[in-house]
């Protein structure tokens, strides 16, 4: 029925009909209208498969979309939501090249870390990325500048901004230095010094190197020894029992001079001290942690033990 035809036909009270997509009544002369019957809502179509793993290795996305089937009509609900999601894909670990594996962090909070020849003798990791995860170097070995994993040996040593090569010797000195497992390693550049019975060792001021001279009536003779223990090495919560540790300990001679010729007071002071094995200088541990890493930890091999002068000198310079 069109509109020309509703306007133009008497109708009773009360009598409904459908216009259009609505349904009219006839009251008190009238039409109320109400479009109810064509209200549609909106419907989604279903999601799609998954799509493959953005990444062949390591962690990637995927993602699944749909799309409007039907929509909505008139007074019907919208759709609401996304047509397109995504989600984290775990792809297996990345191929790394020699020296290296591939970690993931813990949490994104957590940094990804690593060590490296300048850290070697640090308490933790100081070379740390934002990434969750990479390559980095395998136990035991540490990155250097270049960008590779290498063997502590193969560490160069940085000391007050000079990088030298590791294996490298120069002179600081009355010290000879040489560049070991990425420390400095020094160490008097002195001759062997053999005195004779009666004589005793003597760093005089100003000199590099011991001599031998006389021992003074009543003087105390030296002790100075080289002693073994067995110890527990620990390092906050990573430890390592029964490791054998040398150390020097001993009385040494102190005494002050007057000499008359030349008035003037000479102190000479000698400290029990250690001299390095000049092949095997430090030793490598690794000390075992709560959480499963290791800990490296470098100790000294003492060869021997000697007095050497510490404190005094020449006291008419001063």
């Amino acid at each position: 029925m069109s509109t020309e035809e509703i306007t133009d036909t008497l109708l009773p009270a009360g009598t409904a009909f459908q216009h259009l997509c609505n349904i009219c009544v006839c009251q008190r002369g009238v039409f109320n209208c109400s479009s109810e019957i064509c209200d549609v809502d909106c419907e989604w179509s279903s999601w799609s498969p998954w799509t493959p793993c953005s990444e062949s290795c390591g962690t990637g996305q995927q993602s699944s979309n749909r799309t409007i089937l039907q929509p909505s009509l008139y007074g019907g609900a919208p759709c609401k939501g996304p047509d397109r999601r995504t989600t984290t894909c775990i792809a297996p670990d990345c191929a790394c090249p020699d020296g290296e594996r591939w970690k993931r962090s813990e949490s994104e909070e957590v940094p990804l870390c690593e060590r490296s020849c300048e850290d070697i003798y640090s308490s933790s990791p100081v070379n740390c990325s934002h990434s969750t995860e990479g390559c980095v170097c395998e136990d035991g070995l540490y990155r250097n500048s270049e960008g590779v994993c290498v063997i502590p040996a193969l560490c160069p040593c940085h000391d007050q901004g000079i990088m030298r090569e590791a294996g490298s010797e120069w002179d600081e000195g009355c010290l000879s230095c040489h560049c070991v497992n990425g420390k400095q390693v020094c160490q008097l550049r002195c001759p062997p010094l053999y005195c004779e019975e009666g004589e005793v060792k003597v760093e005089e001021p100003g000199s590099c190197c011991p001599v031998c001279r006389k021992q003074f009536p009543d003087e105390p003779v030296p002790e100075c020894r080289r002693y073994v223990q067995v110890r527990n090495i620990t390092k906050g919560d990573c430890r390592l029992d029964n490791v054998e540790v040398s150390f020097c300990r001993g009385r040494c001679l102190s005494r002050t001079d007057v000499i008359l010729e030349e008035p003037y007071l000479q102190s000479v002071c000698e400290c029990c001290s250690y001299r390095l094995d000049p092949e095997t200088p430090v030793r490598f541990l690794s000390l075992q942690c709560e959480s499963g890493e290791s800990e490296p930890v470098v100790l000294p091999v003492i060869h021997s033990c000697e007095c050497t002068s510490c404190q005094g000198g020449d006291l008419s310079r001063r």
